[in-house]
């Protein structure tokens, strides 16, 4: 009977040990973050809603910022540019041109009127890391090819406009050519799937991003703010903040603008600590009270025992 005891235990110990394994390869699924976090250049400021959201406090909690409660709703606008362009470790902003996509007669609506001399940029930093956030950011996907790097002179066009403006049938083969457009010599790089010319991002050109410039930021802001209230709309900030130490700077965006929601390799980071922390806790609850039963299913067999021998030497 001891025997046979003994390996009741050792079953229990086994069936313990292989429902806490199976739980955590389950429940790993759907709860442990195996996420490759990109090399992200910066960090892009957008807005879903005005509250002090979950990741945002997470990314505090991991960070241990302290987040003043009269901010939390606070949130980056317009007005706020000049102070984060001017904040220690910050480069350069570059701020989505909702007039310029948007307005009556804006790049949307030439390319919806078939205007062949449509023309949009995007920072390659905006396509590459934040296009899920980015505004109209589905105008930017490259579907052959590579799109155009910033300050290189590229080009990428639809397969219909290199048809009907170069009699270009095979885009593929046309990749590397040099081709003339609108007065400029590009090289083409990559196919995509919309009526404009999208060309190699240049600071100065306003082709849809706005890189932040002192002497003509009021009147950029002059513009949008007329837009939005011309479509009875709020602005909302939609920016990517170049800097090299994106740590530095996204904590100090935090905690100046709790209410605003971000994305950077720091910010990812941070949510992935703190959702894979949260899965080994759960986890480790879930062992606790698996072996808890077990160990008292074990010293309920033993008692067990003990009082059955104790019957029989009577």
């Amino acid at each position: 009977m001891r025997r046979m005891i003994h390996i009741m235990q050792g079953v229990l110990i086994f069936i313990g040990a292989a429902a806490i394994a199976l739980f955590g390869y389950f429940y790993a699924v759907n709860h442990y973050c195996t996420d490759e976090i990109p090399s992200t250049s910066g960090i892009y400021i957008y807005t879903v809603d005005e509250s002090f959201g979950q990741l945002n406090q997470r990314y505090a909690s991991v960070r241990g910022l302290e987040i003043d409660d009269a901010l939390s709703g606070r949130y980056a606008g317009m007005e706020d540019v000049p102070d984060i362009a001017a904040m220690e470790g910050v480069e350069q902003v570059y701020l989505f041109d909702d007039v310029f996509f948007l307005q009556d007669g804006g790049l949307i609506d030439r390319a919806i009127d078939g205007d062949m001399e449509a023309t949009g940029s995007i920072p390659q930093a905006v396509y590459e890391d934040y296009a899920s956030v980015s505004g109209v950011w589905s105008l930017f996907s490259i579907t052959e090819g590579e799109a155009p790097r910033d300050g290189a002179g590229e080009i990428a066009l639809s397969a219909d406009w290199l048809e009907q403006l170069y009699g270009i049938t095979d885009p593929s083969a046309a990749l590397g050519q040099t081709l003339e457009f609108c007065g400029q010599s590009y090289t083409l790089t990559g196919v995509h799937s919309y009526p404009f010319a999208w060309v190699s991002f240049q600071a100065g050109d306003n082709l849809g991003y706005y890189a932040y410039d002192p002497e003509t930021f009021d009147q950029f802001a002059q513009e949008t703010e007329q837009f939005w209230q011309e479509q009875d709309g709020d602005y909302f900030l939609s920016a990517l903040v170049v800097c090299e130490d994106t740590e530095q700077v996204q904590d100090s965006l935090l905690q100046q603008y709790p209410g605003s929601n971000y994305l950077s390799k720091t910010f990812v980071t941070a949510w992935k600590t703190s959702t894979n922390a949260a899965y080994w806790r759960t986890v480790a609850l879930a062992a606790v009270f698996v072996a808890a039963i077990v160990v008292c299913s074990c010293l309920l067999l033993q008692r067990w025992l003990r009082r059955r021998l104790r019957e029989q030497t009577q």
